[in-house]
């Protein structure tokens, strides 16, 4: 066995040598193509999770997006009882509850531009509550004329023009974000 030299082994054990190396790369194949589906398997579900709840959000919103514009169409043109105002502002706050639970949890697949818009789009409702509930208050009041105005730019602004821009906006930044 001394005067053997380690190629001498090798070409002797030539068959057994590639054998195992074979083996060897069959098994670590097997186990990247397996991390590789596990991990691919991760991802589709957390997509198909962001999709659903990016569904309940947009449900949501557009719910509490119609019941403040009855509620303001109602104030700008409908009859003042309070019972009408009491039926719209349950309708709101049920419908508040339900978009401020899927906008926080659609939040945790977001991104930090898609969060900000989101936001904009909450602070655009809660204008457009504060300002009906501004000229509910005052309507019969001196100052009337200052929340006409805040009144006039729902109607306006923030309705036709606002709101669909930042649906537009985050439309947009989603569809980058699933392809």
């Amino acid at each position: 066995m001394e005067g053997k030299n380690w190629y001498d082994i090798i070409l002797a054990n030539w068959a057994q040598i590639v054998f195992l190396l074979g083996s060897l790369g069959v098994l670590f194949t097997a186990f990247i193509n397996w991390r590789y589906k596990v991990n691919e398997i991760r991802y589709s579900k957390l997509h198909e999770n962001k999709i659903v709840e990016i569904k309940a959000f947009y449900k949501s919103f557009l719910d509490l997006e119609t019941k403040v514009k009855k509620y303001f169409y109602q104030v700008e043109f409908g009859q003042h009882s309070d019972e009408i105002f009491d039926r719209i502002w349950l309708e709101i706050s049920e419908a508040t509850l339900s978009f401020e639970y899927h906008s926080c949890v659609v939040r945790l697949f977001l991104k930090d531009p898609q969060i900000k818009i989101i936001e904009e789009l909450i602070e655009k409702i809660e204008s457009i509550r504060e300002k009906t509930n501004n000229w509910l208050i005052h309507k019969g009041g001196l100052e009337r004329k200052k929340y006409d105005k805040g009144l006039s730019e729902i109607g306006q602004s923030i309705i036709p023009k606002e709101i669909p821009n930042l649906l537009k906006m985050l439309e947009i930044q989603l569809k980058k974000d699933l392809q």
